[in-house]
């Protein structure tokens, strides 16, 4: 009974070892398939390879630098243009000589410009003297007929526009439609600095404006021009009244016609007309004279002068009347 009982524990025991081999063999088995998920830790490689991908990358970027020996096949090419720019130079020149004449004739315009512009630098009057020469002759074509138009065409316009205002003379006269000065002295742009007012008188404005032309503008020359039938000095010799506005304008010409009065009381019509529309020029220079320090000075330093006129506008003619006869007593 031993025996079997041995046998039989035995046997059982032989079948326990073999099922527990079998679930061991079983279990090695199971492991594998298990460890997929290992697979996927040794999936972790991807990432390996991932990042070895970028080392490939970068190794690529190694081999990248073969472009960098790739602008070798583009270092020709950056040759070519200065060799096709060679062949080509030859070309070009002829263009740039083409070109040389249109630019010649687009700016032939220029030369003439300039050219005109010297001749009449040294032609144009200087001084106070040869400026009323001039005026003096300009005023005789005018009245024979004979204008030239000076300095109306558009190089002058330019040149001026260019080079600024530089007038020969200032004019200090009426805003009668009659008078209009660069007319009656034969003058072109830029040549007159004209103010113009009802009456020719000065007050503080024209005053200003004169200062300004002589001290800025350098004007050697100043002219204070009344003319006939004026209708301003109408109004005060006939005794019209006037508006407020107008009355302080004229009150000027109101004082020259009591100083003519009280000198020359038996004037009458025309005759009287005409004595207080020159005496109202001398005001006007007197005026001038004692509102400006500046003008004053520049007359007493020979710099400036300061002359009196008067235009007939029946014949277009102008009567030259010269300096104030009492220009020392306010210079």
């Amino acid at each position: 009974m031993n025996r079997r009982f041995f046998f039989v524990s035995a046997s059982r025991l032989s079948v326990g070892m073999a099922l527990a081999g079998t679930g061991a063999l079983i279990a090695s088995e199971s492991k594998p398939h298990g460890e997929k998920p290992a697979e996927k830790g040794h999936g972790e490689k991807a990432p390996e390879k991932a990042a070895a991908k970028p080392a490939e990358k970068s190794h690529g970027e190694g081999h990248g630098e073969k472009p960098a020996a790739a602008p070798k096949p583009h270092a020709p090419e950056a040759t070519k243009p200065p060799a096709e720019a060679a062949h080509k130079a030859p070309v070009k020149p002829k263009p740039v000589a083409k070109a040389k004449p249109v630019k010649a004739s687009a700016g032939h315009g220029r030369p003439a410009p300039s050219s005109a512009v010297a001749k009449e630098a040294e032609s144009r009057p200087q001084g106070a003297e040869e400026v009323y020469a001039e005026l003096k002759a300009g005023n005789r074509r005018f009245v024979s007929g004979k204008m030239r138009h000076p300095n109306l065409s558009n190089p002058r316009i330019r040149q001026t526009g260019r080079d600024g205002d530089r007038p020969l003379a200032v004019l200090l006269c009426c805003a009668d439609s009659r008078v209009a000065p660069e007319l009656v002295f034969d003058q072109g742009v830029g040549d007159l600095f004209a103010i113009r007012v009802a009456g020719n008188v000065a007050n503080g404005d024209e005053i200003g404006s004169v200062e300004y032309a002589v001290d800025q503008l350098h004007a050697p020359l100043v002219v204070v021009m009344g003319h006939t039938e004026c209708d301003a000095v109408k109004a005060i010799v006939e005794g019209r009244p006037v508006s407020a506005a107008l009355d302080r304008m004229v009150a000027n010409i109101r004082s020259a016609f009591l100083r003519t009065r009280a000198g020359a009381p038996t004037l009458k019509g025309k005759s009287l007309l005409k004595a207080v529309g020159q005496m109202n020029v001398w005001a006007s220079i007197e005026e001038t004279l004692k509102g400006s320090a500046t003008v004053r000075d520049l007359v007493r330093s020979g710099e400036l002068k300061i002359i009196g006129a008067e235009y007939l506008v029946e014949t277009g003619e102008v009567s030259w009347m010269g300096p104030h006869p009492d220009q020392c007593d306010f210079v």
